[in-house]
């Protein structure tokens, strides 16, 4: 099982290996008007002085010129009614996005459920474009942008990135776009996005494995992280915002307090019901697992005991195989984050 995470890790490292991304520093910013947070302006050593919010939309198909798509006519059309100044090309997006939202959002869904349920049907439905990652990288039409990720079923970290963000804007959901490198050197995309006035980080290429299969549970790996945690695989720009509360980290959201052995089958049992690949576990310090410390998002914890035997056979029990524990941060303290998946 090791060696097969090594493996995801290592072709998760390749997804955005388009083009080199050293030169290649933007964060764009959701709309001032919808962002309520105060946004960092601290230098990053690794960072240049671009940012995007300095630099004119486009309102047409770019692919030539490093540049995210431009999503906000779309989102602006959803919002007055009127598609009327909308290209074919983007009418066609629109069409296909009005759609995904009548499936999966209900008005009495929280803004934090919202995100949630496009992240999961956006990492269940596109694929990433097996071209871009050839030894000569041939990238599907329209890979980088929306309609990639919702006609074709198949998108580069760009068309995940800005498929992400014109749908939270659908929503009326704060996000931002980060257009930079992973800390390979490769060119990568990921989005900011603001619940109850503070900010996450989301990465929905990384929570997408490769290769996919059918009928996998859904990875939140990279589901509303923290600037740190983020900061760990993917060089930031300048200006991105930071992360004051983990109130609705994916880990907060998920912490099950474990007092008894037997709450751990329970949880099991519930993120499967749930489609998910993890639990969050905080275990009563009378297990005595050290969780004084947290490790970096590709690290793995390893400890003994009850506990542990009692984890496997859990997920055992659940035909589940396990892959490995992160210690990570909730609101509760301190929980080992358990990966496993279906065997």
């Amino acid at each position: 099982m090791r060696a097969r995470f090594v493996t995801i890790a290592f072709m998760a490292i390749l997804l955005c290996s388009c083009s080199n991304g050293n030169e290649i520093r933007e964060y764009d910013a959701p709309d001032s008007n919808n962002a309520s947070s105060q946004i960092d302006t601290t230098s990053n050593s690794e960072s240049s002085d671009v940012t995007s919010s300095d630099t004119e939309k486009e309102t047409e198909k770019e692919s030539s010129d490093n540049k995210l798509y431009d999503v906000t006519p779309i989102s602006d059309a959803y919002h007055n009614g009127d598609t009327s100044n909308l290209s074919d090309f983007d009418l066609t997006i629109y069409n296909k996005a009005c759609e995904v939202l009548d499936e999966i959002i209900s008005e009495d869904m929280s803004d934090y459920d919202k995100e949630l349920a496009v992240h999961d049907w956006l990492v269940e439905n596109c694929t990433y474009d097996s071209g871009a990652m050839s030894a000569i990288p041939h990238p599907s039409e329209n890979c980088d942008n929306p309609y990639g990720a919702l006609i074709n079923g198949e998108a580069i970290c760009s068309g995940y990135t800005t498929t992400f963000r014109m749908l939270m804007q659908m929503l009326d959901i704060p996000c931002g776009t980060v257009h930079a490198a992973d800390t390979e050197g490769d060119e990568h995309a990921w989005n900011t996005v603001e619940i109850d006035g503070s900010w996450y980080y989301v990465d929905c290429t990384w929570d997408d494995p490769v290769p996919d299969e059918d009928g996998r549970l859904e990875r939140h790996l990279y589901f509303n992280i923290s600037l740190d945690e983020i900061s760990q695989r993917h060089i930031m720009p300048n200006g991105v915002p930071t992360t004051d509360s983990n109130e609705y980290s994916y880990t907060s959201q998920n912490a099950v307090e474990i007092d008894e052995l037997s709450q751990i089958d329970e949880a099991i049992k519930r993120a499967i019901e749930q489609n998910d690949d993890s639990v969050v576990l905080i275990p009563n310090e009378s297990f005595g697992i050290d969780l004084s410390s947290t490790d970096e998002l590709d690290d793995s914890f390893s400890f003994s005991g009850e506990f542990e035997d009692a984890l496997i056979e859990a997920l055992e029990e659940n035909e589940c195989s396990y892959i490995r524990t992160i210690r990570r941060e909730t609101n509760k303290g301190n929980a080992l984050y358990v990966i496993f998946e279906l065997e």
